[in-house]
C-alpha cells in the first residue's frame, strides 16, 4: 500500500491541486501472483467515519480511515452486491448478488451469520432495522437487527419497477413509508399507497434532511439537468447540469448537505444541495474507471474504480 499525505501529494504525485488533498491510496492487489483488474463494486464509511468497506469483485476489505490501516480483508466466492454498516458500526451488513445477505463483525470480519433471499438485490440499514430487497420478486423486507434480525414487515407490489430502496419510515417498530424506484408509498392498515409518483428518476435520499435527488436521466444514460428538493416540505433547493454518462454513481453526505456525482469516463464532482453550487471536482485519470462513491460524516471522499480505492479530503 503507497501513501501519499499533505504536501507530499502535491509534489511527488504532482496532479492534484490544493483543493485535492489525496490522503491513502489502495491498489488493487495480487491474487495467485497476478494483479487482476478488480473493480470496486462498493464503498462505505461508518456512521462515525472510522471505518470504510471496500468490495468488489474478489474480496471485501475494511480500512480505519485515520491511519489508513488496512484492518481485515478476505477474498469472497461470489460478488458483493451491496452493503452497510449498523448504527452501532458494530456490524457491517453485504449481499451476495442474487443470493443471500451476510452479517460480520467490523473489527474482526467474524461472519455472524447468513440469510437467503431468493433474487437479492439491495441491504441498508435505517436505524436499527435492516430493509432487503428482492428485484426478482419485486418485494420489500424489513428486520430487526436488536431482535435476532426478526423479520416485521413485508410487502410485494409490482409497482415496484426498480428496486432501489432510497428511505424507511419506521415509528415503534412499525413500517409507516417506502421511498423506492420512482415514488413515495405509505402504509395503512396493511394496503400501500403511493403518494407521489416523479417522472424524474429518484437517484438518492437522504432521510435525516429529508432531501431527495432528481434527474431526467436513467441508469443507462446518466442524469444531465439535477434537483434537490424535500418530501414533506415540497421544497426545491439546490439545481445545476452535469452530464454523468452511462455507468455513473452518486451519493448524499450523511448530513445531506453534499452531493457526490462521478462516472467511469468523466470527473468527479461534490455540489452543495442547498445551492447547487460545485465545491470540488477531481479530473478522471487514464487507465482508471470510478465505479463507487462515499462520503463520511467529518468531510472524506471516497473513490472505488477500477484500479483500487483512494480517499481524499474534502476541501470546500
Amino acid at each position: 500500500m503507497k501513501m501519499c499525505l499533505g504536501l507530499l501529494t502535491l509534489l511527488v504525485c504532482g496532479q492534484f491541486s490544493a483543493a485535492q488533498e489525496l490522503l491513502y491510496s489502495f491498489p488493487n492487489e495480487k491474487f495467485d501472483g497476478k494483479v487482476l483488474p478488480q473493480r470496486i463494486n462498493f464503498v462505505r464509511f461508518s456512521d462515525d467515519s472510522v471505518f470504510l468497506a471496500a468490495w468488489g469483485n474478489y474480496k471485501i476489505t475494511l480500512i480505519e480511515t485515520k491511519t489508513g490501516k488496512v484492518l481485515w480483508s478476505k477474498p469472497n466466492p461470489k460478488p458483493w452486491n451491496d452493503g452497510c454498516f449498523s448504527p452501532d458500526n458494530k456490524h457491517l451488513a453485504l449481499t451476495e448478488k442474487f443470493d443471500a445477505f451476510g452479517v460480520f463483525e467490523t473489527n474482526n470480519g467474524r461472519q455472524l451469520r447468513v440469510i437467503e433471499v431468493e433474487g437479492l438485490w439491495q441491504a441498508k440499514y435505517f436505524g436499527q432495522y435492516l430493509a432487503v430487497t428482492s428485484c426478482e420478486h419485486k418485494e420489500v423486507m424489513v428486520l430487526d437487527s436488536l431482535n435476532e434480525f426478526k423479520e416485521i414487515f413485508k410487502v410485494k407490489d409490482n409497482r415496484f419497477y426498480s428496486p432501489e430502496l432510497s428511505g424507511l419510515n419506521v415509528k415503534d417498530g412499525k413500517v409507516n413509508g417506502l421511498v423506492i424506484g420512482g415514488g413515495i408509498f405509505t402504509i395503512d392498515q396493511g394496503s400501500l399507497k403511493c403518494t407521489e409518483k416523479f417522472d424524474q428518476k429518484i437517484w438518492a435520499y437522504n432521510h435525516k434532511t429529508d432531501r431527495l435527488l432528481i434527474s431526467d436521466g436513467d441508469l443507462w444514460t446518466g442524469g444531465n439537468n439535477w434537483q434537490v428538493k424535500t418530501i414533506t416540505k415540497k421544497e426545491k433547493l439546490g439545481t445545476f447540469s452535469f452530464k454523468v454518462g452511462f455507468d455513473s454513481f452518486w451519493c448524499f453526505s450523511p448530513d445531506g448537505q453534499l452531493i457526490a456525482l462521478g462516472g467511469t469516463t468523466v470527473e468527479t464532482r461534490i455540489y452543495q444541495a442547498t445551492s447547487g453550487k460545485m465545491v470540488f471536482s477531481i479530473p478522471p485519470e487514464k487507465d482508471r474507471k470510478v465505479t463507487a462513491l462515499a462520503i463520511s460524516a467529518d468531510g472524506k471522499l471516497a473513490i472505488g474504480s477500477t484500479s483500487g480505492v483512494k480517499i481524499y479530503a474534502i476541501k470546500k
